[in-house]
């Protein structure tokens, strides 16, 4: 499946799901390191205050010290940090006086989840000499090393945030730049895909996108070069070949027809009415009548002699009165903007030949009821030929156009003009045509 993102967008989609990666296990590592770090001071707080007291115990003897002053002697072993320390024998236990807790930011409820360790509790037992055994146990409260991990773990993540966001801008903007370039290279191709070959890509300072644009303005050079060549061509071609239709008109005018000419009176002359040879006589004369139609039908599509005498519109008007006779069951409708008498004589010859292939594909292929052929001259200056038609149409992806199709897009690209088809089974045919005034108008 062809995927719609361009490269610059699926560059910027991985950056970012890179950076996202790159926080989420930023954010495990800090979390499992403030877990380490909590437990390891809640149990060095414990194993610290053990030590204290054994120490204490070894140096002055339970037995010089009051239960009072052990209770303040812990109570300030607890100011060291957050522990609570219970000191119990028979009787129920008695708890250290508590201190109270220290302002700070509030840690939220998961990270206290998160890197809060099990319960470090150690208990120790001390022997009285006729008394009771004293039972000391030490839990440690892991409240303010959480608030200072969420401290050093939330600056942390700013900062790593504040990284991955400047990182991901500044690749954002060097791909941006990098990729200016291709944006206008990619215009310069379409332009070219239309046929518009004479704008040039500029240089640019990177030396892989200069060399592209470089090569794409050779590509666009050289394909000009070579439609104008085969421009040329196909306007020689077409005028050799408008030639040798005038030739052959004047030939069948001059020699065919008068041969029928006189074949026909010779026919006449030698009938009569009470001769056997009269039926053949008959045959003779009827066969010149039929001859002289289909040199006279010859003659108007080799040369329109009405095209050189009267102008285009009344040849085209000539044109679509043939097709009608001919066709009754066919609607022909023709509109010509007056203007069009301006046209050029050559360049009016080869409208008319657009016109008599449309009509003709018109006739032959489209099994249509209504033809329509325009011709516009606007204030725009393009002359605008179209031929439309409400028949079978066809697919255009899925058809091979014939030597019409393509022999008028030849002739409309000797014009310099643009040739358009719009069809689709079952909607008929549209053919737009557009030619310059620059060269077509006198």
């Amino acid at each position: 499946m062809k995927s719609k993102l361009s490269l610059r967008s699926r560059l910027n989609l991985l950056i970012g799901l890179a950076m996202v990666l790159i926080l989420v296990i930023g954010f495990l590592f800090a979390v499992h390191d403030a877990r380490q770090s909590v437990r390891n001071e809640a149990e060095s707080s414990v194993r610290l205050t053990l030590g204290l007291i054994e120490t204490a115990l070894v140096g002055e003897g339970l037995q010089s010290l009051s239960l009072s002053d052990w209770m303040e002697r812990l109570a300030k072993l607890d100011k060291t940090r957050h522990l609570k320390i219970t000191v119990g024998g028979d009787s129920p236990a008695v708890p250290t006086p508590a201190r109270p807790s220290e302002g700070g930011s509030p840690v939220p409820g998961w990270f206290r989840w998160a890197v809060a360790p099990e319960p470090v509790v150690v208990e120790r037992r001390i022997n009285q000499s006729g008394k009771s055994p004293m039972r000391i146990r030490i839990a440690a409260n892991a409240d303010d090393e959480i608030m200072e991990a969420w401290s050093e773990t939330r600056g942390f993540l700013l900062l790593l945030i504040a990284l991955a966001a400047s990182i991901y801008a500044l690749i954002h903007f060097t791909v941006g730049r990098a990729f200016k370039p291709v944006e206008v290279m990619l215009n310069g191709l379409e332009k070219i895909e239309k046929g518009e070959f004479d704008d040039r890509l500029p240089a640019f300072s990177l030396p892989e996108m200069d060399r592209l644009s470089r090569g794409i303005n050779h590509l666009a050079e050289t394909l000009g070069n070579a439609r104008r060549e085969n421009v040329a061509l196909t306007r020689h071609s077409l005028a050799i070949q408008e030639e040798e239709r005038r030739i052959l008109a004047q030939e069948i005018h001059d020699e065919f027809g008068q041969c029928l000419t006189a074949i026909k009176l010779l026919g006449a002359s030698i009938r009569k009415p009470t001769d056997s040879s009269a039926p053949a006589a008959d045959q003779i004369i009827e066969l010149c009548d039929r001859l002289f139609h289909v040199v006279k039908n010859m003659m108007r599509r080799l040369r329109p002699m009405s095209l050189e005498d009267l102008g285009l519109a009344a040849a085209l008007e000539d044109l679509v009165e043939q097709w009608q006779t001919s066709h009754p069951e066919m609607q022909f409708n023709l509109e010509c903007d007056p203007n069009i008498r301006q046209i050029r004589a050559d360049v009016a010859l080869q409208i008319f030949r657009l016109a008599q292939e449309g009509l003709t594909n018109m006739v032959r292929h489209a099994n249509a009821r209504h033809g329509w052929l325009s011709l516009q001259l606007p204030a725009s200056r393009m002359i605008e030929m179209t031929i439309r038609d409400d028949g079978q149409g066809f697919d255009p992806r899925n058809h091979t156009k014939g030597f019409g199709l393509n022999g008028m897009k030849e002739r409309v690209s000797s014009l310099g003009g643009r040739f358009a088809l719009d069809t689709r089974p079952g909607e008929g045919l549209n053919l737009h045509i557009l030619i310059p005034c620059t060269e077509a108008v006198q």
